[in-house]
């Protein structure tokens, strides 16, 4: 369970789901909220945390996966 907080997404805008979401993770490991080595929240999590899809919470991990830090 973490405790980082959720921003949300801004739905009104060009920028896919997915992408804001990975932003978001990205911009937590790189600044250190989330602890090196912990666990980045399931499909599931994202999925309820944020309201979307888990299609859209699967590409945003998939995305941040493909990232190498």
């Amino acid at each position: 369970v973490s405790s980082v907080e959720v921003v949300g997404v801004d739905r009104n805008t060009a920028v896919p789901l997915y992408h804001q979401i990975y932003v978001q993770l990205r911009d937590e490991i790189i600044s250190g909220a989330r602890a090196f080595g912990s666990l980045v929240p399931t499909e599931q999590d994202i999925s309820d945390s944020y309201g979307v899809s888990r299609i859209t919470a699967r590409r945003a991990l998939e995305e941040l996966a493909a990232q190498q830090f």
